[in-house]
């Protein structure tokens, strides 16, 4: 940037939130960026980075440690995208979506299981035309994506905007999947882009869903879609999960299991719980396999 951002003073990343957002910052210093035409692509299985937004990424793959090593050391731009299929190892150009967000790597992050975790800064939408390389690791064509942005005197935008909020806050406060932290910066939030964008990236929907939000050009076209799938789609998800799991439901166990095929982490951990509380010995093999790809020991008796 040609002016310092605020994010890049934070070093603060481990106090117990998980994705923020610039709370007062602007989007025109984020529209204004300089980038080339051919950058470097890091793809994610199943995140997606909208502009405004700052979020931890997982670094698993050797040529992605590589970029994003030098990514930090450099200052460079790269440009973040998301796999249409998690299990693929080696995405190629078919294999991801062609949306996706230019993107600051902030912060590199040593975990204590010797793993690293990159703090990601979104900064503005870009279209990925085609991979020009593959070694060491991906690079793309990319072209800046214009934003449609309403108009500073638009009323009808501010209560949209007011709308959403509330939603978001009401969605946190009964979930218990996103972090008490989201409160906090929903309710500080000053700038209407990075309000919506913020509740795009931490409402737990689908990466299709983001996706489709993420597409839309015109800000105020993705305000009323969001609040739309809000009503809709997101809170029905979790809290049908939870209220499996309360009231020891084990005919919601097939739809629960069903759910996990295309879940976000967030709605998968939710139905991990309810699984836990209310499946029957269908669910252990599933629970076993999530327990044991983070680390837990787990035995079936």
């Amino acid at each position: 940037f040609k002016q310092k951002n605020k994010l890049d003073e934070m070093s603060d990343w481990d106090k117990g939130f998980s994705i923020i957002a610039d709370l007062d910052g602007n989007e025109e210093q984020y529209m204004n960026v300089e980038m080339e035409n051919e950058m470097p692509v890091l793809p994610l299985r199943n995140m997606v980075l909208f502009p405004g937004t700052v979020m931890p990424v997982a670094v698993g793959r050797l040529s992605s440690l590589e970029l994003v090593n030098k990514a930090e050391k450099s200052g460079k731009f790269i440009t973040v995208v998301c796999q249409k299929r998690s299990e693929v190892e080696q995405p190629h150009l078919e294999d991801l979506y062609k949306v996706g967000t230019v993107a600051k790597i902030i912060k590199l992050l040593e975990m204590p299981d010797n793993t690293k975790t990159a703090i990601v800064q979104g900064v503005r939408r870009v279209k990925l035309n085609k991979i020009t390389r593959e070694y060491p690791y991906l690079f793309g064509e990319v072209t800046a994506m214009d934003e449609v942005m309403p108009e500073k005197n638009d009323t009808e935008f501010k209560v949209l905007v007011d709308l959403v909020l509330e939603a978001a806050i009401n969605y946190v406060r009964i979930s218990n999947i996103m972090p008490p932290d989201s409160t906090f910066a929903l309710k500080n939030i000053k700038n209407p882009m990075f309000a919506i964008n913020f509740t795009c990236v931490n409402i737990p929907f689908m990466k299709e869903v983001k996706m489709e939000l993420l597409k839309k050009k015109s800000l105020k076209e993705r305000a009323y879609r969001l609040l739309d799938l809000m009503k809709k789609e997101a809170a029905p998800k979790v809290a049908l999960a939870h209220a499996a799991g309360i009231k020891k439901m084990a005919l919601a166990e097939p739809v629960l299991m069903a759910w996990l095929k295309n879940a976000d982490a967030p709605t998968a951990r939710a139905i991990y719980q309810s699984l836990a509380q209310c499946g029957t010995s269908l669910s252990l093999p599933v629970l076993g396999k999530a327990a044991k790809k983070v680390g837990y020991a787990w035995e079936e008796r």
